[in-house]
């Protein structure tokens, strides 16, 4: 047995916190220079989290949520009061096929928490294959 061995049913959780940060620029099509169409961007900070659950190899659980506030954009020096505030969260499901075939069932939701933005709600299926 490897020193590396874990006992069945033992259970190993992890965390790798992280942080975004987003500066853009947008030059409309055909510019080479700031044009009267200049959106510089104020940055958009962006907060994560995600949980998985793999119950046996290839089938699996992940729920995560994020958070995204700021990015408001200036045009030619005013502020266009288009603040962005977006609350995401999202649901898969892995289920194997055999061990190089898969489907993955997901659902992510998003609601705007200011003035700009939509609130959507995407269901999607994936099939996978690795060789």
């Amino acid at each position: 047995m490897s020193i590396h061995a874990r006992p069945p049913g033992d259970r190993v959780f992890s965390r790798r916190p992280g942080l975004s940060v987003s500066h853009r620029a947008l030059l409309l099509p055909g510019y080479r220079t700031p044009p009267l169409g200049y959106l510089p961007l104020d940055p958009y900070l962006i907060g994560q989290a995600h949980v998985s659950y793999t119950f046996r190899p290839g089938l699996w659980l992940c729920a995560s949520t994020g958070y995204g506030y700021g990015g408001e954009s200036t045009i030619n020096g005013a502020s266009a009061d288009d603040r962005k505030g977006n609350l995401a969260w999202g649901l898969s499901l892995g289920i194997p096929v055999s061990c190089a075939m898969g489907f993955k069932l997901a659902y992510i939701g998003a609601r705007t928490q200011e003035n700009t933005g939509a609130d959507t709600d995407t269901f999607s299926i994936g099939f996978s294959v690795m060789w």
